[in-house]
């Protein structure tokens, strides 16, 4: 309680306007290079009450919020807690408080408040966003959002495992330690207590297929199959939180997969595949489509005048450019999907970290009616 006050207090006094900053004008990157950089507990304040950057039910909402919505729903389906967990409120509040205290309490205030604190975060979230702004010639401020969004989600769903992890060691005595020896070395898990050390050696020997004590995977494969068997154990230890952040076990939030911005993303896309594109733009070749498509979305919030510009720039009548990417397909009475949208669409589509993108990028609703056109031809 008393550091809920504190946190309280400090938050209030951050409201106070800072004459020589006006952090409301700042970028999402802005307010993270000050939070790692100068440790600036006003930008963090900010980036904390203002910007929304997660989505629940396509509603933008603050990272609190995002964490409250997943706790009412037991942070499914980022976390699968079996019904028969132990002291369950408790933990859900454990993992609440301490996943948002990773982002919200920097360690400058470590004489008043215990870890963890928010600095490893931030200073992460900086590096990536300054090595992908740095890495490209030119980059438009909502790529860099995009960038920040993304990196953002996949870091706060990796610390809400992390936190649960943590949780589990800290609220739940009913597995203890237990060292299985095999010829070619130890495995160490958590054995459920109510079971003998014999026991628990022969359900072992009997459910586990090929056990190799020298492939660091293995101690978290075993594990999972016995807290699948007896129910969590609820009391994993560090060595196993280390081993999840070494290693990208974990496929749904490997944000690292995607380095490149959603322009050049497609325009990569398109060109692998050229050979199934009409002929009139086949012809531009591998190289030149690349440049073309990356144009085309660059500009796509561009007037008609220059979609025209564009296409003579590459040779195109406006015919084949209207038939490849023309921006006025809804209004003509064919009603036809120009060939870049609807492959687009369905490349969105096909993967969960493109749909998000598409969401904060508001075309979601675009790509739908897309799909239902296609799939009626």
């Amino acid at each position: 309680m008393v550091r809920l006050l504190w946190l309280i207090i400090i938050s209030v006094r951050t409201l106070i306007v800072s004459y020589k900053i006006k952090y409301s004008s700042l970028s999402t990157f802005e307010l993270i290079e000050r939070i790692s950089v100068h440790e600036d507990h006003n930008a963090l304040n900010c980036f904390l009450s203002f910007r929304k950057l997660l989505t629940i039910n396509n509603k933008r909402i603050l990272l609190a919020d995002y964490l409250l919505k997943l706790k009412e729903g037991n942070f499914y389906p980022y976390l699968i807690i079996p019904n028969k967990e132990t002291k369950l409120e408790e933990k859900l509040d454990l993992i609440y408080d301490r996943t948002l205290q990773k982002f919200s309490v920097l360690k400058k205030y470590s004489e008043k408040i215990e870890g963890p604190y928010c600095n490893n975060q931030y200073n992460e979230l900086y590096k990536q966003l300054n090595d992908y702004y740095g890495s490209r010639s030119s980059i438009s401020q909502l790529d860099l959002e995009l960038k920040a969004e993304s990196l953002l989600k996949g870091m706060v769903i990796r610390h809400l495992k992390y936190s649960w992890l943590e949780v589990c060691r800290k609220t739940n005595r009913l597995y203890q330690r237990y060292r299985w020896v095999l010829a070619k070395g130890v495995i160490e898990l958590m054995k459920p207590v109510s079971i003998k050390g014999r026991e628990f050696t022969k359900w072992l020997e009997e459910h586990i297929e090929n056990p190799d004590p020298s492939n660091k995977g293995e101690k978290y494969r075993i594990q999972n199959a016995v807290d699948n068997w007896f129910g969590h154990s609820s009391e994993i230890d560090y060595e196993l939180i280390a081993y999840m952040q070494n290693d990208k076990i974990d496929p749904n939030f490997d944000i690292e997969r995607y380095p490149e911005n959603f322009t050049t993303l497609i325009a990569n896309e398109k060109s692998t595949n050229i050979n199934k594109l009409r002929p009139s733009i086949r012809s531009l070749g591998k190289t030149k489509l690349k440049m073309f498509i990356s144009k085309i979305l660059d500009n796509i919030v561009y007037d008609e005048d220059k979609d025209i510009s564009i296409a003579k720039e590459f040779g195109l009548s406006k015919a084949a450019y209207s038939r490849f990417a023309g921006k006025n397909w809804k209004n003509n009475n064919k009603g036809e999907v120009p060939d870049l949208w609807k492959n687009i669409a369905h490349i969105i589509t096909s993967d969960p970290i493109l749909i998000e993108l598409a969401i904060s990028l508001g075309i979601n609703t675009d790509i739908d009616s897309i799909l239902k056109l296609t799939k009626t031809r």
